[in-house]
């Protein structure tokens, strides 16, 4: 997606948990900022959220067969600090 990323001039927010297992935040997360930068947008926040796994809950290992034990939905930090972004933009 990296020469789509390039031409996107809205406002960016690109959030991966740290402990994403089908989306790795240190591979992923460099190159969207890179290809944001390339594209010449300046508008965004790219960031890696501690504990957190690919369906935004916090979790202790990432991996999938941990989604149905853990009771919580969506992380509420990651909520508020998605609708605080939004709510700036």
């Amino acid at each position: 997606p990296k020469l789509y990323l390039q031409k996107v001039q809205c406002p960016v927010l690109a959030l991966i948990g740290d402990k994403d297992c089908q989306v790795l935040a240190h591979n992923n997360l460099p190159i969207i900022r890179n290809a944001v930068i390339e594209g010449g947008n300046r508008n965004f926040k790219i960031e890696s959220l501690e504990n957190i796994n690919h369906i935004f809950q916090m979790c202790n290992t990432g991996f999938r067969d941990e989604y149905k034990l853990i009771e919580e939905t969506f992380n509420e930090n990651v909520m508020k600090m998605i609708s605080d972004w939004i709510v700036h933009h």
